[in-house]
């Protein structure tokens, strides 16, 4: 079952104690007392919290992003109150309604000058990047217009604290869902160029899958690629070139690295070099043995010799 707890407090103090240790650590400032409220789920990386409380400063300096992992995003919603925020590209006040989207491993800036509800979803960046294409571009600019879909979102994410015990797989599911919802509303309102550079982390990683997948067979191509991706092999071509990559070079690396681990193998040593050549996805002895001298800076067969001396 996930953890829950919510608690009243009268003390900064106190609560950001709280808070540091199960959603964000940051520094906390007040001029005037403060009183505040603070609920979460947490289920495995993901963590959905209600912050209520007065007027304060909170900030994610270099220090802090030093003393804990920060490989996570921290979603906010402002559901009362206004906010002015410091982060990445946006310096500048958000309304009542924004969502803002905090990348952990960037210091921030929060400033509440009143009584403030934030509903907040912290999450690895891993899963966070992976759920929608339109996941990195609310790293950058926060959500202001409000729609019917954006808050269909952040009401799912409410209904995971007020919803009593639940199982673990159902905070995952609903935040998920509610993720990918704010996502199409970001990739609705973003210009066309815009989602288009947002998918192409994503389209790199799966382009490298694929690679891992297919290597071994002689007939897979930047075509093939494409047509599995669903895209075209230019923008094939585009993508890897924006990872300093070419589809050729990629493929040639997966087939010698495989071809090296075969031959080092001893368990392989019935199986003749040229036969593993093959298995590996060359068509070509001659070529395979060149390519191979060039990357390892020795013969395959040499390799094999050397490698099982013993």
């Amino acid at each position: 079952m996930p953890s829950s707890a919510q608690c009243n407090y009268h003390q900064l103090h106190d609560w950001s104690n709280e808070v540091n240790s199960t959603l964000v650590n940051l520094d906390y400032c007040a001029t005037d007392s403060f009183c505040g409220f603070y609920q979460h789920v947490s289920s495995r990386d993901v963590v959905v919290a209600r912050l209520r409380g007065t007027a304060h400063c909170t900030s994610r300096s270099l220090f802090k992003l030093r003393q804990v992992d920060s490989d996570f995003v921290l979603m906010l919603y402002v559901k009362a109150g206004d906010i002015g925020l410091s982060h990445r590209r946006h310096n500048g006040g958000l309304p009542q309604g924004s969502l803002v989207v905090l990348d952990s491993s960037k210091p921030h800036e929060l400033v509440m000058d009143g009584c403030f509800e934030h509903i907040a979803l912290r999450m690895s960046k891993r899963r966070f990047t992976a759920l929608h294409p339109a996941a990195l571009l609310m790293l950058d600019e926060p959500l202001v217009e409000i729609s019917a879909d954006s808050q269909a979102a952040t009401a799912m994410l409410e209904l995971v604290l007020s919803a009593g015990p639940v199982r673990a797989s159902a905070v995952e599911t609903m935040t998920e869902a509610a993720t990918k919802m704010l996502c199409e509303c970001v990739a609705h309102l973003a210009p066309a160029a815009t989602r288009k550079e947002a998918k192409m982390p994503m389209l790199a990683a799966q382009m490298l899958s694929s690679l891992d997948r297919n290597f071994s067979d002689p007939q897979f191509s930047s075509s093939r690629l494409a047509q599995e991706l669903g895209v075209s092999r230019r923008y094939v071509d585009l993508v890897l070139s924006r990872q300093h990559q070419t589809f050729g070079k990629l493929l040639l690396e997966r087939r010698l690295a495989r071809c090296h681990l075969l031959l080092c193998d001893p368990r392989y040593l019935g199986r003749s070099i040229t036969q593993i050549a093959f298995d590996c996805g060359f068509n070509d002895l001659s070529n395979f043995s060149k390519r191979f001298r060039e990357r390892y800076g020795i013969a395959p067969r040499a390799l094999r010799n050397a490698s099982n001396a013993h």
